[in-house]
C-alpha cells in the first residue's frame, strides 16, 4: 500500500467510527435489527445474522476487496469528496431483507438480491444470502461495495461507468489477497456477440447518456442482461483494450469527476470530443478479437502443477520443463483435489487439459512454463537439492499468475500469486533467460574468441567502489543517489551518498528501479 493509500484509509476508518457512533434508533418491531450482531473488520462493521464463521469470512473478503479499490484510488490524485460512512447489512432470509429495506431505507427490494443505497453521506450495502453459499455471495459484495466507494470518490459517475466498473470488480477473482481483474469469460463474449447480431446493443450515443431512471426502466423491461454485460465490456475496453491504450485517459476521466466536473466535461478533458461511432467500432473489435479467459481454472491448474512438483520432490525428482513434469506425473498416476473458490474438484495427470492454460488455442503463446529465478540458479553442485522451479503463465492478458515457493524448515511451501508480484516473477524469468542464453553450437565462437590470460594474484588491488545510481519513486515525486545493499522480504536497502541507509518497499520504486533490483538479485 503506498503513501496515498495510507492517507485515504484512515479517513474511511474515521468515517466508519462515526457510522457506528451515529446509528439511528431501532424501528419498533424490527426484530432483526435489534438482534443481529456486528462483526468488525479493518474497514467495515458488518451487521448480520449469518453464522459467525461465515460472517467473519465475508468480512475478511470485504477487506481484501476494499484493498483492491484502494489500490485503484491510490493511483490517482484524488481526494475524499465527503466523509465516508460505509455500512454493510447481510441478512440470512429474504423476508428480513425486504423488511429492513422498507422500514429502514424506505426502499422496495422486490426481485433484488442486494442493493447499494445512498442517504446523505452514508452509503449502505444491503443484501441477503438465502440458500446461496459464501462463495456465491462474494461477487455480489464485490459489485455493490464498489458502488459504495465510487459514491465517495467519484460523484456524478455516469451509469454506464458506475455499473461497468462494478461489473468488472464483480468478475474479479480473489487470488491470495489480490483481486485479479480483466477476465473475459467465454459466456460473456457469446452474449455480447449475440446481442450485436440481434441488434439489442444500445447505440453508444444513447448508452453514454443513459440516466439512472432510464436504466431502471430498461432493467424492469427485461433488458438487464444485455445492459450489464454491455456496461462491463465498455469498462473492460477502456481499461484493457490494445494493451491498456485507453486506460490513462479513463483514469483521467475519473480524476476529473473527483474534482467536481460533470461526466461530459470530464470525458471531453480526458479523450477530446467523443466520436461515439468510432468508439463503438473499436469496442466491437475488442469484443470480437479478445480471446476468452478463465482465471479460476487457470489458478486451479497452477495449484495442481505445484502440488505435483511437491510430490515429486519427495522422491528427489526435479523436472526441468513442463513436458518432463507431465511425463513424471503421468508415470505415478498423480491426482490432486482442489478446494479453491469454494468448490472441490479432482484434477489428474491423465487429463491432458490439466497441463494447458484455458483457451490456449485462441491465444498465441498462452502456456504454462517452468522457470528458475532463485539466486545461484545453474551454479549448484550435484549434491545440492535445487529449490523448486516457479511456474508462470505466459500469454495471458491483462492479468498474469505464477507459482512461487518459500522454505519452511526442510520443506518448501508454494503459493499461487497474481498481480504485480506475479509480473515480477515473469520479468525476472525473462531477464534470467536473456542472460543465460548461449549459442546452441559450442564451437560458434571458437574462431573469434580472444585468448584468455590466466588470472594473477593481485593482493594490492582495491575492491571496486560501489556503483551509485539515481533511484526514483513510483509516483516520480522523490529521487535519491544510492547504492543497492540488500533486497529481501519485499524491501530494498539502499546506502545513500551521505552514508545513511534506508529501507524502501519494493512496490514504491519506479518500474525501471524494480527491474534493476530483480536483475541485481538474480546475479547474486
Amino acid at each position: 500500500m503506498n503513501r496515498r493509500t495510507l492517507l485515504v484509509a484512515p479517513l474511511l476508518l474515521w468515517g466508519l467510527a462515526r457510522a457506528e457512533a451515529q446509528q439511528p434508533p431501532a424501528v419498533p418491531g424490527q426484530d432483526w435489527w435489534t438482534s443481529a450482531p456486528v462483526f468488525r473488520s479493518n474497514y467495515y462493521a458488518l451487521k448480520t445474522d449469518l453464522p459467525a464463521e461465515d460472517a467473519q469470512a465475508l468480512a475478511d473478503h470485504l477487506d481484501a476487496t476494499f484493498e483492491s479499490y484502494l489500490r485503484l484510488v491510490s493511483m490517482l490524485p484524488v481526494r475524499l469528496r465527503r466523509p465516508a460512512r460505509l455500512e454493510v447489512y447481510l441478512l440470512a432470509q429474504e423476508q428480513d431483507y425486504q423488511n429492513v429495506l422498507r422500514l429502514r431505507f424506505q426502499d422496495d427490494g422486490a426481485g433484488s438480491w442486494g442493493k447499494c443505497i445512498t442517504r446523505g453521506n452514508t452509503v449502505s450495502l444491503v443484501g441477503w444470502r438465502g440458500h446461496h453459499t459464501n462463495e456465491q455471495m462474494k461477487p455480489l459484495l464485490q459489485h455493490e461495495s464498489f458502488h459504495q466507494v465510487a459514491g465517495h470518490f467519484f460523484p456524478g459517475l455516469p451509469v454506464w461507468a458506475d455499473e461497468g466498473l462494478a461489473e468488472t470488480f464483480e468478475r474479479g477473482v480473489m487470488v491470495g489477497d489480490q483481486l485479479a481483474l480483466g477476465e473475459f469469460a467465454e459466456h460473456d463474449k457469446r452474449r455480447l456477440l449475440a446481442a450485436v447480431e440481434g441488434k439489442t446493443i444500445v447505440p453508444f450515443e444513447l448508452f453514454f447518456a443513459i440516466g439512472a431512471d432510464q436504466w431502471g426502466q430498461r432493467v424492469r423491461g427485461g433488458a438487464a442482461g444485455t445492459l450489464y454485460v454491455q456496461a462491463w465490456s465498455l469498462a473492460h475496453f477502456f481499461l484493457f483494450a490494445e494493451d491498456g491504450k485507453y486506460k490513462l485517459g479513463f483514469l483521467n476521466f475519473l480524476v476529473n469527476l473527483n474534482r467536481g466536473a460533470d461526466w461530459r466535461r470530464s470525458f471531453l478533458a480526458a479523450f477530446g470530443a467523443p466520436d461515439f461511432q468510432a468508439i463503438e467500432a473499436k469496442w466491437l473489435k475488442h469484443v470480437q478479437e479478445t480471446p476468452p479467459s478463465d482465471y479460476r481454472t487457470t489458478v486451479r491448474r497452477l495449484d495442481f502443477l505445484a502440488a505435483g512438483m511437491a510430490k515429486l520432490r519427495e522422491q528427489e525428482i526435479y523436472p526441468e520443463t513442463l513436458d518432463e513434469l507431465r511425463g513424471r506425473l503421468e508415470q505415478i498416476g498423480f491426482s490432486h483435489s482442489s478446494d479453491l473458490f469454494g468448490e472441490s474438484q479432482q484434477l489428474a495427470a491423465r487429463q491432458p487439459e490439466t497441463f494447458t492454460v484455458p483457451f490456449a488455442e485462441a491465444a498465441s503463446g498462452r502456456e504454462f512454463v517452468l522457470v528458475d529465478i532463485s539466486p545461484g540458479a545453474g551454479r549448484r553442485s550435484s549434491r545440492q537439492q535445487p529449490p523448486p522451479k516457479n511456474v508462470v503463465v505466459q500469454g495471458l492478458k491483462p492479468e498474469t499468475f505464477a507459482v512461487t515457493w518459500q522454505p519452511r524448515g526442510r520443506q518448501w511451501q508454494y503459493s499461487v500469486i497474481s498481480g504485480p508480484a506475479a509480473e515480477r516473477v515473469v520479468r525476472a524469468a525473462a531477464a534470467r533467460t536473456a542472460r543465460t542464453r548461449t549459442p546452441t553450437d559450442p564451437t560458434e565462437q571458437a574462431d573469434t574468441a580472444e585468448p584468455v590470460e590466466p588470472p594473477r594474484d593481485r593482493p594490492n588491488t582495491p575492491e571496486p567502489r560501489p556503483k551509485f545510481r539515481k533511484w526514483n519513486s513510483a509516483d516520480g515525486n522523490y529521487s535519491t543517489l544510492a547504492v543497492l545493499i540488500e533486497y529481501g522480504d519485499g524491501r530494498v536497502r539502499l546506502k545513500r551518498a551521505d552514508g545513511r541507509e534506508v529501507k524502501v518497499p519494493f512496490e514504491r520504486l519506479s518500474p525501471a528501479d524494480q527491474q534493476y533490483v530483480e536483475q541485481w538479485q538474480a546475479r547474486q
